[in-house]
C-alpha cells in the first residue's frame, strides 16, 4: 500500500512538473509566421494539452491552494519572454498606446492617414490590418497608453512597453482567479480542507495551456477583462445569497468597465432580469453605468471624426473581416444559394439578429433562484455572444474558460483547445482558412456541448475517459 501511495505522488510530481516546464518551449520556437514554425507550434500545444489533461487527473483532488497559486504563476513566468508572433493584435495595442501617450485622439484618423505619420515608429510596422481603424473601447485604449509609459520609464524600446504591458495582463488575471477563488470559498480557511475545496473548472483551467500562451504569451487583450469580470462575479454572486439590496454602485462601475474594456462582457449581467431584482435598483445601476460610460467616452469622441472613424472601424470588422467564423459561413452559403443580393452584407446582420434573440430567450427564460443557475446562464449568455461571430479566434475562449472555472464544462475547454487548430490557416502559403477543418472543429464542439449540457448521463460516459 505505500508503494502504491509513492507511486501516485512521483507520477503526481512528474505530470505537474513536465506540465510547468513544457512552458519553456514556447519562448525557445522560432518566432516566425512560416508553415513550419507553425506547425512546430502546433505540435507543441497539443502534446502539452495532453500531458494537460493528465496532470488535471493526477491533480484534481489532491490540489491544495498554495499549489495552486505556484502552478498558475510559474508558466506564465516561463511563458512571458514569448514573442507576439502568431498574431500582430499586440503591436496594435502598443502603437495605439503611443499615439495615446503623444497626445494624439487614436480613434480621429485612420493609421495610414497623414495626420499620424510623424508618430510612426517600430510598432506600427509590425501591425496587422493598418487599413483599419482603431475599434478598442476607451478604457482598453487608456490601459494600453498607461503600459507604455509604463515601459518608457525603463527603456525606450517598444519591448519595455510590451514588458508592461504582459504584466499588467498578468496581474488582472491573477486578480480575477482570487475572485473566482473567494467566490469558491477556497480562501475562507487555513486549513487543510482547501485541498477539496478547488472546483473542477479552476483546476480544469490551471491545466489548459491555452490562456498562459494567448494572455501572457501573446499578449492579448482579453486578459484585461478577467479582474473586473472576476469582481463583477463575486458582487452577483454574493447578491444572489444574501438577497439583499442589489449594489447600484458597485454593479455600475463594475459594468460601466466590462463594457468599456470589451463590449461582450457586460452580458453576464442579463441573467439577473429573472432573478429577485429590484426593479428601480436595477435600473438605477444601470441608468449610473451608462453615465459612466458616456463620461469616459467623451473626452475621445467629442470630436466628429472620430465618431465617424470609430463608426467606420465597427462596420469593417462587422461586415468585412471574418476568421473561423462558421455560424456565419453557414449563412454566407445558404444567402448565397438563394441567390439573395449583396448576401455577403446581409449574412453578418442576420447574424446579428439571431445572436441577439438567443441571448435574450436565454437571459428571459426561466428565474434565476441560486448561484449555479446563475453562472451555467451567465456562460452560456457570454459564449453565445462570443461564438456567434464572423470572427472567432482562439483568445477570444479565455474568458469564457475563466467563468467556466465556476461551471466545469469539460466541452467548453475541449472545444477550446482543438479551436488551436485554426491557426492552420498558417500552414497554407499565402495565409488560407483550411474550412473543412473549422467546420469539422466546430459541428464537434457543437456536439460535446450539447451532450454535456442537454443529457447529463450521456455527458458521464462520454467524459469517463477525460476523468
Amino acid at each position: 500500500m505505500k508503494i502504491a501511495v509513492m507511486d501516485d505522488v512521483r507520477i503526481r510530481r512528474l505530470m505537474a512538473g513536465l506540465y510547468v516546464l513544457l512552458f519553456f518551449t514556447y519562448p525557445v520556437l522560432r518566432p516566425e509566421r512560416t508553415p513550419d514554425a507553425v506547425a512546430l507550434f502546433l505540435a507543441v500545444f497539443f502534446a502539452h494539452a495532453l500531458v494537460g489533461w493528465l496532470a488535471f487527473r493526477a491533480w484534481r483532488r489532491y490540489l491544495s491552494v498554495s499549489l495552486f497559486w505556484i502552478l498558475f504563476l510559474l508558466p506564465r513566468l516561463f511563458t512571458s519572454p514569448m514573442l507576439p508572433w502568431l498574431s500582430d493584435d499586440v503591436y496594435s495595442y502598443l502603437w495605439h498606446g503611443h499615439l495615446t501617450v503623444s497626445g494624439q485622439n487614436v480613434y480621429a484618423h485612420m493609421p495610414l492617414s497623414p495626420e499620424y505619420v510623424p508618430f510612426r515608429t517600430e510598432m506600427f510596422e509590425k501591425m496587422g490590418n493598418i487599413g483599419v481603424p482603431a475599434i478598442y473601447p476607451p478604457l482598453s485604449e487608456m490601459m494600453m497608453a498607461f503600459a507604455v509609459a509604463c515601459g518608457r520609464v525603463f527603456t525606450s524600446s517598444w519591448v519595455g512597453a510590451l514588458a508592461a504591458w504582459k504584466f499588467i495582463l498578468l496581474l488582472s488575471e491573477a486578480v480575477g482567479i482570487f475572485f473566482l477563488g473567494k467566490i469558491a470559498g477556497i480562501f475562507s480557511s487555513k486549513s487543510s480542507e482547501n485541498v477539496k475545496k478547488l472546483p473542477v473548472g479552476m483546476v480544469l483551467y490551471l491545466f489548459t495551456p491555452l490562456p498562459a500562451v494567448e494572455i501572457v504569451g501573446q499578449g492579448h487583450l482579453d486578459g484585461l477583462i478577467l479582474a473586473p469580470l472576476g469582481a463583477a462575479l463575486l458582487l452577483i454572486v454574493q447578491w444572489i445569497r444574501r438577497e439583499g439590496k442589489f449594489p447600484i454602485v458597485k454593479s455600475a462601475f463594475l459594468g460601466a468597465a466590462l463594457f468599456l474594456l470589451k463590449f461582450a462582457p457586460v452580458a453576464i449581467f442579463l441573467p439577473l432580469v429573472r432573478a429577485r431584482i429590484q426593479i428601480t435598483r436595477a435600473a438605477a445601476a444601470a441608468l449610473l453605468a451608462g453615465v459612466l460610460i458616456i463620461a469616459c467616452g467623451i473626452p475621445f469622441f467629442i470630436d466628429p471624426s472620430a465618431q465617424q472613424t470609430f463608426s467606420q472601424g465597427l462596420a469593417i470588422y462587422a461586415n468585412l473581416i471574418s476568421f473561423n467564423g462558421i455560424p456565419l459561413y453557414l449563412i454566407r452559403h445558404l444567402l448565397s444559394m438563394l441567390s439573395v443580393p449583396l448576401w455577403w452584407i446581409v449574412a453578418p446582420k442576420i447574424l446579428g439578429v439571431i445572436r441577439f434573440a438567443i441571448i435574450l430567450s436565454i437571459g428571459f427564460i426561466g428565474r434565476v433562484t441560486e448561484e449555479s443557475v446563475y453562472l451555467r446562464r451567465a456562460l452560456l449568455i457570454y459564449a453565445c455572444a462570443i461564438l456567434l461571430a464572423g470572427k472567432v479566434h482562439t483568445w477570444y475562449f479565455v474568458p469564457l474558460l475563466f467563468v467556466n472555472g465556476l461551471v466545469g464544462s469539460f466541452a467548453l475547454v475541449l472545444g477550446a483547445e482543438f479551436m488551436m487548430l485554426s491557426y492552420a490557416a498558417y500552414l497554407v502559403v499565402p495565409f488560407q482558412e483550411v474550412y473543412w477543418l473549422e467546420y469539422v472543429i466546430w459541428f464537434a464542439f457543437a456536439a460535446m456541448l450539447l451532450v454535456e449540457w442537454k443529457w447529463p448521463a450521456m455527458r458521464k460516459k462520454f467524459f469517463a475517459s477525460f476523468l
